[in-house]
């Protein structure tokens, strides 16, 4: 089952996007990067967020927080996260 099918389970169709132009919309601020994700859920309370979170977790998902989206240093822009369990440099 694809991730928004999941979603839309766990948190409901109405708050749950995975239409072109939902997911354009929030792939990126006003800097040049952009990523776009595979879904979009507008929470509508603490309880979607924390049912959300418990999935994501679970799953292993990352979750990028969005706000206005008019920062500039790509602060809202969804990213892949490949697992970090090594330590490969050390500068002190």
């Amino acid at each position: 089952m694809e991730l928004a099918s999941k979603l839309r389970e766990l948190l409901g169709n109405e708050i749950v996007a995975d239409d072109p132009e939902t997911v354009a919309a929030h792939s990126g601020d006003k800097w040049f990067a952009a990523h776009e994700p595979d879904a979009v859920v507008f929470a509508r309370s603490t309880g979607d967020v924390s049912k959300l979170l418990e999935f994501a977790s679970r799953e292993k998902i990352p979750v990028t927080a969005r706000g206005g989206g008019f920062g500039y240093v790509g602060g809202c822009v969804p990213a892949r996260i490949r697992p970090h369990n090594r330590i490969h440099r050390l500068a002190l």
